[in-house]
Formats: structure tokens, C-alpha cells, sequence
């Protein structure tokens, strides 16, 4: 079976409940509607990361080809986590006759999935085993330990960030610079081919008028209605806030946030600037895989005679066979 996006497990659903649930994922995260997951019923997948590459001889006539042996592939394994939540509903509340706008239920089975989209979003972005060890491990945290090399500072100096505020020095010179080092960066991947950039929103604003200002705006929209910038046919993906939304000023708390130093650390005080994560996904390069797809199950009433329970799961990982199937662009400072 080839590997099933949000859009296709929606369509494979026979049931009304978790089509809904399937939904709300989709209309929560364009991320993970992106991502496309290989249907793998194990608890570990392993692939085998290309080895060093050694040259060919040519030969003369008559004589035989040599064998020449190829770098040893590394052997790659990849665990699956499992995410969900039991969603628990008192019988009277699921009961009561009042005239409503919402339904509570609806409403509790909403504000679950909303937190564990975005949850998942954080980790597939930022989380590290020290962090989470029961979550998949986030991207830059596997470009940062495994490919370090994939790493492109918008600062050609690679020890400061770029100062792209349009009130800032050089701001005409910083945006032809941007624009080489953006290209450096998605030319990092195999194939010079990403299929997708993952970002956040301060960013996204501002690549829309530096590509609208240089002629380079094109969009693309989503089955959901959603518009996204496609650059050089590299769709870019705003990655959203987390699970909390707003601190207590009711700003946004974005995953990928705006507080980075030039090399992606997160840094509360002395950060200024922000990233974008280019991925190349297909089963050579990036792949996320699932145990089986996103489910739920409405139990009914349990025994207690008062709780009416639903259980949500989704059992994912992810896995990296090429070395250059990610990059890291870093240090873009927008205000």
C-alpha cells in the first residue's frame, strides 16, 4: 500500500466519528496534512543509510570491469510512539436536553484533538530524548546530532544572524543575500528537491512581501482552502502554536519560535531571529511511518454508570534513510 496522507485515511474511514477527528487533525496542522505515513504494523522499522561513495574504473578493451565495493550502508533503526487520550464525559452532561450551540462532547472531543495536533507538531519539530523520551524525536534535534552538515546560516559569515527588518541597515543588500542562502539551503537536499519547508508565521509574513517585492510570489491551495507560498516548487508550512497558544500577555507562542541565535538555539533573552526546515519525504529520504492509522473508538458507558468514554490513539514514527533528505536554514531576524 503506498503511503497514506490525512486526506486518504479520511476517505478510508468508514466511520463518522473518526472521519470528523481526521478532520479536525487536517484543519489543525498543515504539517502533519503533509506528511505522508507508510502503513508498517512493527514496533521498530530500520533502513540503511547510504555509505561513502567510491569511484568506477573504466577499462580498456579486452579486459575485465573491476569490482569496486561501495561504502557499507549504515543500518538505521526507529521505534513507534504511541500518542493518544481516553475522553471521558459525564452521563448527565451527555444527557442533558438544554438547547445548545455547542455540544459539550463535540466540544471536549475538539479541544483533545486540537491539543494533541499541536503536541505532535512541537515534537516533530523540537523535541529531544532528554526532553520527551516516550515522543518522537524533533528535527532539528536530528539535524543538529546526525547532519550537521545540513545546517545553512542566512549569514554567509555563519557567526550572525541576517537582519532582514525593513528598517534595518542594508536591508536591500540582506534580501539578495537571503534569497542565495534560501536557495543554498533547499540545494542541500538530494536532488536539490525538497517537497516541503517548515516555518512559522512571523517568517511566512515576510517571505510573502520579499517574494512579492522581488516577483517571486506564487501560491497554491490546499482541498481545505488553505493558501501556502510555493517557492521554486517548495510548498512552505507554517507550523503553529502550541498546545497552550497564548502566554499570559495573550501573545502567540509559536513551535518554531522567533527567540533562535544564528545557529537555531533556543535562546529566551539574547535570541532575535528564527528558522526553516526543508524536508525531502518519500521512502528514500524522510519517512514517516505508523503502526496503524489514526483511530477512534467510542467505548459508550463504562460500569460506574456514570462515564461515557471515547479513546483516540495514533501509533508514529519517523526515519531518515538519505543523509541530505533534511536541511536547516538559521539566524533570519525579521524585527
Amino acid at each position: 500500500m503506498a503511503a497514506l496522507s490525512l486526506a486518504d485515511m479520511y476517505v478510508l474511514s468508514p466511520y463518522q466519528l473518526e472521519q470528523g477527528i481526521i478532520l479536525t487533525v487536517q484543519e489543525e496542522s498543515a504539517l502533519a496534512d503533509t506528511l505522508k505515513f507508510e502503513n508498517i504494523q512493527a514496533l521498530t522499522v530500520q533502513t540503511f543509510r547510504n555509505g561513502k561513495r567510491n569511484p568506477l574504473s573504466w577499462r580498456k578493451i579486452n579486459e575485465p570491469f573491476k569490482s569496486v565495493i561501495q561504502g557499507k550502508p549504515e543500518p538505521v533503526q526507529a521505534g513507534v510512539f504511541s500518542f493518544g487520550n481516553t475522553i471521558d464525559v459525564d452521563y448527565l452532561i451527555r444527557d442533558d436536553k438544554t438547547p445548545k450551540i455547542v455540544d459539550p462532547m463535540t466540544q471536549q472531543v475538539d479541544d483533545t484533538i486540537v491539543t494533541m495536533t499541536r503536541q505532535f507538531n512541537d515534537a516533530w519539530v523540537n523535541n529531544e530524548p532528554s526532553k520527551d523520551p516516550d515522543a518522537i524525536v524533533g528535527v532539528r534535534y536530528m539535524i543538529n546530532e546526525e547532519f550537521p552538515g545540513q545546517k545553512v546560516c542566512a549569514n554567509p559569515a555563519g557567526n550572525a544572524v541576517l537582519d532582514l527588518s525593513p528598517t534595518g541597515a542594508n536591508y536591500a543588500t540582506n534580501i539578495s543575500i537571503f534569497f542565495l542562502q534560501l536557495d543554498k539551503a533547499i540545494e542541500a537536499i538530494d536532488g536539490k528537491k525538497p517537497d516541503f519547508a517548515v516555518c512559522n508565521s512571523t517568517f511566512l509574513t515576510h517571505f510573502r512581501a520579499l517574494c512579492r517585492d522581488s516577483g517571486y510570489l506564487k501560491t497554491t491551495e490546499d482541498s481545505l482552502g488553505r493558501q501556502f507560498v510555493d517557492y521554486n516548487g517548495v510548498k512552505f508550512v507554517d507550523a503553529g502554536n502550541t498546545y497552550e497558544d497564548t502566554d499570559a500577555n495573550g501573545l502567540d507562542i509559536p513551535i518554531i519560535t522567533n527567540k533562535e541565535l544564528y545557529d537555531g538555539t533556543i535562546d529566551p533573552t539574547n535570541g532575535n531571529s528564527t528558522s526553516v526546515l526543508f524536508v525531502r519525504q518519500d521512502k528514500k529520504h524522510y519517512q514517516p511511518w505508523q503502526y496503524a492509522p489514526l483511530s477512534a473508538k467510542h467505548i459508550g458507558e463504562l460500569d460506574d454508570g456514570v462515564t461515557d468514554r471515547t479513546i483516540v490513539k495514533w501509533d508514529i514514527g519517523h526515519i531518515v534513510t538519505h543523509r541530505r533528505s533534511l536541511s536547516w536554514l538559521t539566524g533570519l531576524k525579521f524585527m
